[in-house]
């Protein structure tokens, strides 16, 4: 029993670090095995306590120098980029879709191309790490994932248009402004919101903007998960 369980902790454990896996933890082994599996793992040079590195910080490019080979390289800052997006999609879903896109781009056109791979996927890693630039087309960055919701839904892309949807995003801002203002918003105000869906509904319907009355009702619930999401950012 214990020389398969050495082994399955270890796959274990590097399959959950490599794919961020949290479900792939020994609960199911009592105290005394996780503390020999662990004792195990140390002897391979294998460390369990030793925190995770972010993606966007620096000692990340160190992990990924430590890697042996331009394969396994591409394939743990892959998984690291398909975990940061995963976490953070719902806090600015247009921003990390691109991101998302961008990713199946380069694994697509670069297929067994290691070093190419390896070297995209660092800009993709440095794209990531810039983050939201302030003032893209005048919008505050607090307003910048509203706006690209809209933008998304353009019927164009004309000036007339994007000036349009930017007089539409203020008056969007300033009613999902309010939702951070009232107490328990989210968790015990049902009137509340309704009320606020049925107002951005209007401000959708009533925009002036061709073929965006049709898509309010998709617009208004996608515009309140966002602001779930971002009710920090709100206040």
């Amino acid at each position: 029993f214990w020389i398969p369980a050495k082994r399955l902790g270890y796959v274990l454990f590097r399959i959950k670090d490599r794919y961020r896996d949290e479900t792939l933890e020994l609960k199911w082994a009592s105290a005394k095995v996780r503390k020999l599996i662990d004792k195990h793992l140390l002897s391979l040079g294998v460390d369990t306590k030793v925190r995770e590195v972010s993606i966007l910080s620096d000692e990340f490019k160190g992990k990924i120098n430590e890697l042996k080979t331009p394969k396994s390289k591409a394939s743990e800052m892959e998984h690291a980029i398909r975990w940061h997006i995963k976490v953070n999609l719902e806090k600015d879903p247009t921003l990390y879709s691109r991101f998302k896109d961008r990713l199946e781009t380069i694994l697509n056109s670069y297929k067994d191309n290691w070093d190419t791979i390896v070297a995209e996927l660092e800009e993709l890693r440095n794209e990531m790490k810039k983050g939201r630039k302030p003032g893209v087309e005048g919008i505050p960055l607090k307003e910048a994932p509203f706006f690209d919701l809209l933008k998304v839904a353009l019927p164009n892309e004309e000036e007339v248009t994007i000036e349009k949807a930017k007089v539409l995003s203020q008056l969007i801002m300033q009613l999902l402004t309010e939702t951070a203002q009232i107490k328990n918003f989210w968790t015990e105000k049902r009137a509340e919101r309704k009320r606020i869906e049925g107002l951005l509904q209007d401000e959708i319907s009533y925009s002036g903007i061709e073929g965006l009355n049709i898509k309010a009702v998709e617009l208004t619930t996608e515009l309140m998960k966002l602001a779930e999401k971002r009710m920090d950012d709100l206040k």
